[in-house]
């Protein structure tokens, strides 16, 4: 099964990444490897659409929360435009 291409904006992922805690990097890192596996056919919880053919992949690890906005454009590709700590 060909899977689907992770893009982000300026990096902003890898910086994220990295500013997080081991436990958050391996749930986000699971997630990654989910929807590059699935791509378009993920669905709650994993991720929700959001509107304008934008998508929030949801990383949940003890109480904190993170979402990664993205994107489906053509070739199997998926492009993050954000990211951040979901606090409501």
């Amino acid at each position: 099964m060909l899977k689907w291409k992770l893009y982000q904006y300026e990096s902003m992922v890898d910086s994220f990444f990295n500013s997080c805690g081991s436990d958050m990097k391996e749930a986000i890192e699971e997630r990654l490897d989910l929807l590059s596996e699935k791509g378009n056919m993920c669905k709650m919880p994993v991720s929700k659409p959001i509107g304008n053919k934008l998508f929030a992949l949801r990383v949940k690890e003890n109480r904190q929360q993170v979402r990664l906005i993205y994107f489906f454009r053509p070739g199997k590709e998926i492009v993050f435009v954000h990211i951040f700590y979901k606090t409501t």
